[in-house]
């Protein structure tokens, strides 16, 4: 899954440096829309995947902040690990 943090950095990115461009500008405009667009998204993930986050093994804050920036990408690492760690039966 370490292939799709690369583009999804990238996209972080992207939408950050928007805010460095002049006000009004479409570049602006468009990637602070985006910006926005990827808080609220990838902060709900957060709120529904709670539940298997915390059943996770490590940080909870550390599973937060991966689902915060990675999103469905972290949490798929987690539920896969999560199914290798499961007795047989569950």
């Amino acid at each position: 899954m370490d292939r799709m943090r690369i583009p999804v950095i990238i996209l972080w990115l992207v939408c950050v440096s928007s805010f460095l461009f002049e006000s009004g500008s479409a570049i602006a405009t468009y990637g602070q829309l985006a910006f926005w667009g990827l808080v609220v998204v990838h902060a709900v993930e957060c709120l529904i995947y709670l539940p298997t986050l915390q059943r996770a093994k490590g940080p909870l804050l550390g599973h937060l902040f991966n689902t915060f920036i990675f999103g469905y990408f972290h949490f798929l690492e987690v539920r896969s690990a999560l199914a290798e760690t499961a007795p047989e039966g569950e």
